[in-house]
């Protein structure tokens, strides 16, 4: 995949956290990104996968093992790429899709952790199917 140049580099100098980085749609995801300029941490269960997105994008990729139904993981994740690269100007959430016999616990993350962090749509990250901050009636 061919870096875009020029106006085509419409994200130039933008932070993307990306969750299951590492193959399908989300590293799918990690490589248009990049492609357009942006600056990528990403995360995803799959350390083989996720040590070839390194290797293939070494200068704009930062990877992290993560599970996004945990919430320690989370943080750890926003604590990256807040610690590298200064702050977060978007999400693209390819994990939540991702449901096994463990109940994915998304819905049920603190909206301010990813609203202190927000840029411009990092917010939508922990809003439920309502479109509303899962905690937004305890404010």
């Amino acid at each position: 995949m061919e870096a875009a140049t020029g106006s085509n580099r419409l994200l130039e100098g933008k932070l993307a956290l990306i969750t299951d980085g590492a193959n399908g749609i989300g590293r799918t995801a990690v490589d248009m990104f990049v492609m357009v300029g942006a600056k990528v941490v990403t995360s995803d269960l799959d350390d083989a996968g996720l040590q070839e997105v390194a290797t293939e994008h070494s200068d704009s990729v930062v990877t992290s093992r993560a599970d996004v139904a945990e919430l320690n993981d989370i943080r750890a994740v926003v604590a990256l790429a807040k610690s590298t690269f200064g702050r977060i100007d978007t999400l693209y959430n390819a994990g939540v899709g991702m449901l096994n016999d463990s109940v994915l616990r998304m819905h049920e993350t603190p909206y301010e952790i990813f609203e202190k962090h927000r840029g411009s749509t990092c917010g939508q990250f922990s809003r439920d199917a309502r479109g509303s901050p899962p905690d937004a009636q305890d404010r």
